[in-house]
């Protein structure tokens, strides 16, 4: 079974296997990989802010407890883009060892 503890490489093929298919089923070694992203400290960890209904997507950062999120540059018009990126954030934060 798979650990996903700070300051360790995301194994490429549970990046290729969410990067093809952000939604729908994922084996049992990416589950607990998106487990342990979601469960991140909340201070610093990358969200979506959807700016137009269905139709685009803002990239944010959270802040402190009863701050506001900061709302950062990139800007998505689908979906599935914008989860990637923040799948791809949320692992090198992982990797980085930030996320401890």
């Amino acid at each position: 079974m798979t650990t996903f503890d700070g300051g360790q490489a995301v194994p490429g093929d549970l990046l290729d296997e969410f990067l093809a298919a952000p939604y729908g089923n994922h084996g049992p070694a990416l589950r607990r990989l998106l487990l342990k992203l979601r469960s991140l400290s909340a201070e610093g960890k990358h969200v979506l802010v959807e700016i137009e209904p269905f139709r685009q997507w803002r990239l944010a950062r959270l802040r402190g407890r009863g701050q506001p999120v900061e709302l950062l540059d990139e800007v998505f018009d689908t979906l599935e883009d914008a989860e990637r990126h923040v799948f791809r954030l949320r692992c090198a934060m992982l990797e980085s060892g930030a996320a401890s």
